[in-house]
This record gives C-alpha cells, sequence and structure tokens, in this order.
C-alpha cells in the first residue's frame, strides 16, 4: 500500500546580482510512504523566479530511503512531537539506520547511491524541517513562521507531517465521549457545534499520539461547554458581551459566572481550576516537558462528566 502528503513551503533566496536584488523559491514537497517495500520516498520541486512572475529554473530534488524497521517511522513520529514541544527553539537532528539510500538533484543530474543513514533536522533557526541522505540534497519543510518576507506559510505543515507518520505507525481510538442523548442536546445549542469539533479535534489528535494537541482541544471543549450552556439555558451570551467589549472571558470568569447559575459540585469545581493552572504552566514553560497518555484520558474523562452533568 502506498501512502501520500503534498506539502508546499515557500521561501524567498535574496541575491544582489539577481534584477532588484530579489528572487523567490517556491518549494513543493510530496512524501511518499511504500509498506510493502519499506520505503520512504521524497521529492521536492523548486522554482526559482524573479519577483515579477519571470521564472529563472525549475529544479527537482528526491531521495529515497529504504528503512531497515518499519518501526523506524515511530522514531520520526517520536522526533516530529519533540520538535512541536520545542517549538521551533533551536536546532535538531536524528539519524536512523537505513538499509539502502539514493538522491539526485535534477538539472545537475547529481545522482549518489549507497547512503546507510537517513537525517531529519530542524533547523538552526527553528523554522523548517529538512529530510537528506546527502548534504547536497536537501528537502525542507517550513513549520514554524506565518510568513517569510510578507510571504504566507503553511501553518499545518508539521501537524501534516505528524498525522502523516502516525498513520503509517498505526493510530489508537479512544472510546466514544458522548453518548447519544448528551450528542443531541450539544447539537441543539446555538454553540454546541464548537464542542463538537474541539472534541473531535481532540480524539483525532489522541488516535495519533499528538498529548499536547489532544489537551489543548479537550481544554477549548470545556470553554465552549460553559458558553453554549449559559446561553441555552441561562440567557447569558458570553460570545455577544465580549463583542460589546462588555466583560472578557477566561476561563476562570467562565467558572465564576457558570457557578451563579448553576450549581457545580465542589470536586468537579476544583478539579476544573486545577487543570487550568497546570494548562497555563505548560504553556508558560513553552510546551516543554511531555504530556502523558494518562494526563489526557483523565481530563478526557473529566470533560465527560461535567459535559453529562451539564447537557444529559
Amino acid at each position: 500500500m502506498e501512502h501520500e502528503l503534498f506539502q508546499e513551503s515557500r521561501f524567498i533566496h535574496t541575491d544582489a546580482a539577481l534584477p532588484d536584488g530579489e528572487a523567490y523559491k517556491w518549494w513543493k514537497t510530496k512524501i511518499k510512504a511504500n509498506t510493502e517495500e519499506n520505503t520512504i520516498f521524497i521529492e521536492g520541486t523548486r522554482t526559482k523566479q524573479f519577483q515579477y512572475g519571470l521564472e529563472l529554473d525549475k529544479r527537482t530534488n528526491w531521495l529515497r530511503a529504504e528503512l531497515d524497521d518499519w518501526e523506524d517511522l515511530s522514531k520520526i513520529l517520536e522526533f516530529l512531537n519533540a520538535v512541536d514541544e520545542q517549538r521551533g527553539s533551536g536546532k535538531m537532528e536524528m539519524t536512523i539506520d537505513i538499509v539502502d539510500g539514493e538522491c539526485k538533484d535534477v538539472p545537475e543530474d547529481r545522482h549518489e547511491r549507497g547512503f546507510d543513514e537517513l537525517k531529519v533536522q530542524l533547523a538552526e533557526d527553528g523554522k523548517y524541517i529538512q529530510f537528506y541522505l546527502s548534504p547536497h540534497i536537501t528537502l525542507p519543510i517550513h513549520v514554524f513562521e506565518e510568513s517569510v518576507n510578507k510571504v504566507p506559510q503553511d501553518s499545518q505543515n508539521l501537524q501534516e507531517l505528524q498525522l502523516f507518520f502516525a498513520d503509517m505507525c498505526g493510530a489508537r481510538m479512544p472510546d466514544p465521549l458522548l453518548d447519544s442523548e448528551v450528542d443531541q442536546n450539544i447539537r441543539k445549542a446555538d454553540y454546541g457545534d464548537e464542542i463538537i469539533n474541539h472534541i473531535a479535534d481532540g480524539d483525532q489528535c489522541y488516535r495519533y499520539e499528538l498529548w499536547h494537541s489532544a489537551l489543548s482541544s479537550y481544554i477549548r471543549a470545556f470553554e465552549w461547554a460553559m458558553i453554549a450552556y449559559l446561553e441555552d439555558q441561562e440567557g447569558v451570551d458570553v460570545i455577544e458581551q465580549e463583542r460589546k467589549d462588555e466583560q472578557t472571558y477566561y476561563f476562570t470568569t467562565l467558572l465564576d459566572t457558570l457557578q451563579e447559575h448553576v450549581n457545580v459540585d465542589q470536586k468537579t469545581d476544583s478539579r476544573l481550576r486545577s487543570m487550568n493552572r497546570a494548562e497555563r504552566r505548560w504553556m508558560a514553560h513553552h510546551k516543554s516537558g511531555s504530556t502523558l497518555p494518562e494526563e489526557v484520558d483523565a481530563i478526557r474523562s473529566r470533560l465527560q462528566v461535567f459535559l453529562n452533568d451539564l447537557f444529559e
């Protein structure tokens, strides 16, 4: 079976020898994984242009790596997750042994074979990932900047890479969080779709063991649950009040407002406040450290109980 992932990464190269001193490099990177042949194939196409659209050259680089063990995909996934946790804080690199590797640079036609290592690297500036067998042929994928010299970047590149390699490794499925009655009641609320969407995002990240991203999605589901309940049952439209700049609602503000209208038991209240403090500490340290699946399971279970209390 063959799987493909398409990425676009846009770089700008400045060269004083070129007219107006500016040229564009547009990269489109295609990644394939063949589970029958244990190979990864990565192809990058670059178009170099003047700012007025005149094309200078077009080049295709590619590399093919035959893995020694298909579980090496898990090592790549672990590296990508570590990159996500450190959020571009500096250079990172991993190397995995492979059975055989070859790469090619077109149109220079530099063809190289016989590599026994594949490197995956987060560049020194912490803003793009590159795969390479040879120092002469690198395939960059931008991950940590919204724009480079005002050229938009794809902010989903890193997540798409994570999901791609996680899909190759196999995914774990969480148990359904909502029963049919609670699900229907949530969907009837004006802001209910926000709850459903954040749960779905969290479950997708859970499947692929992206624990930090899953945690964030479940926290957002808690917030939207309070917003939806207050609007649907108590007539307090938090979103409308914020639009009018009447009040800014943070997690604890929402919880305090909810307590004014519904009796949230002390145990649930203290756990929610503790959870919020834990997330703020995590964010304050730039997502450093590891989020364990047990922690995500605990918060997901707490979310289930909370939603049952509000919408059952």
